[in-house]
């Protein structure tokens, strides 16, 4: 059975192919840079001394106390009253 629609192979069967990319024009590509070792313009990141961890963890603290954790799951909710956390249902 014949197809009305043109194939799309060649007549000899086999697939077109593309045409060579290094006869692409290169005006507008940027120049390659040469190859080295990447700069970092940021400085390094520095670990907190004892004082900023107490600060992080007494924000920390606060933010609970204050505002506090949504828990959804009403067995979990349980627990948490059940070892003398404030566990309100109306919020």
């Amino acid at each position: 059975m014949e197809s009305d629609q043109p194939s799309s192979a060649t007549p000899s069967g086999t697939r077109r192919r593309r045409k060579n990319r290094t006869n692409a024009p290169t005006s507008g590509h940027l120049p390659q840079l040469p190859w080295g070792q990447p700069q970092y313009a940021d400085a390094p990141t520095e670990p907190l001394d004892a004082e900023g961890v107490e600060r992080v963890h007494d924000a920390a603290m606060q933010i609970l106390e204050e505002i506090g954790i949504d828990f959804l799951h009403d067995e979990a909710r349980e627990i948490l009253k059940q070892a003398g956390c404030d566990v309100r249902t109306d919020s």
